[in-house]
Order: structure tokens, then sequence, then C-alpha cells
């Protein structure tokens, strides 16, 4: 796929085929694009923590909150994207942390694109308990999205997007 198309695909999904694996071999592919997603000074103040097992991607469901977690310990994969301040705070400062988050996001973005082109469907997660996340992956780091991955079970309608007139402002 050339890079439009792999956006225009990419859709949120949250309905997955139960008990398919994803390859070794892809989930690399798929950190290897991660691995080239642009950061502040080149630090990559972030880390992935990739989830297979089925009992722990059950434990992620619960932190979840309110949400359908079937469809996320369904998923066959589950990627969380954390912020890990330390070196950006070194070289930047406080402002470190915000450059942490940043970089984390955008390292998430491409893990969107890099599923796509994958063949596979994802969901963004942004609502989840950051302290019960923490516990449930034995990780101090600061979770900044969850994404889960898998073969669709489902297909969408794409979601209307804005005009570019409301989304830009020109000066």
């Amino acid at each position: 796929m050339d890079f439009l198309e792999v956006v225009r695909k990419r859709k949120t999904v949250r309905k997955y085929i139960v008990g398919k694996v994803i390859s070794d071999k892809d989930i690399r592919k798929i950190l290897d694009i991660i691995n080239l997603a642009p950061s502040a000074k080149n630090l990559q103040s972030f880390k992935v923590l990739v989830v297979k097992s089925p009992k722990k991607r059950l434990e992620v469901a619960k932190a979840c909150y309110n949400q359908r977690s079937d469809f996320v310990q369904n998923a066959s994969l589950i990627l969380v994207f954390c912020s890990d301040p330390g070196l950006s705070i070194d070289n930047f400062g406080q402002r470190g942390e915000f450059y942490s988050l940043q970089d984390a996001t955008i390292a998430a973005s491409f893990a969107l694109l890099a599923i796509t082109e994958c063949g596979y469907s994802s969901c963004w997660i942004g609502n989840f308990k950051e302290k019960e996340l923490q516990k449930v992956l034995s990780s101090k780091l600061h979770p900044i999205a969850i994404i889960t991955v898998g073969y669709p079970d489902e297909n969408p309608e794409r979601k209307p997007r804005k005009a570019l007139t409301e989304l830009a402002q020109y000066f």
C-alpha cells in the first residue's frame, strides 16, 4: 500500500476474530516502524509494552474503566505506550516531561499506521486507570495510550471528518 492508501484505510475497529495470533515477524515490523517515529532531540523518551498473554490482556481490559472490555481482551495483541520522561527531563528540564508525552503520542500514531500496513485493525484507548494499569504491567512508566490490535471481525463505516475550513486556520 502507498502511504495515502494506508492513511485512508485506517479506522477504529472494536470487534476482533478471537484466537487468531499475530506473528512475531509482524509484531517486529510494527515495532520497527514505531522506532522510526520522530521524537524530541531523537531521545525516544517512550516505551512500548507489548501484551500478548490472554491473562494479561484481560487484566488490561479491566483497567479500561467502563469500556466494553470484551474487545480489549479479544484483541490478538495490546500495545501500551508509556512516556519515559527521565532522559527527556535531563535534556530539557521540567519541559521534558511534556516532550516525553509528545514522543509517546507520536509513536502511537505511527503504530496505528504500521498496524494498518500489516493488514490488521486497531483501536486507540485513552480511557484507563493509570495506577491499575501500572500495577498490571509491573511498570512505573506513565501510560499514555492503549492500542488494541487484531484481525477485524467487523467493517465499520468510516466516520465523517471535519471540513478543512473547520480544521485549519490560516494566518
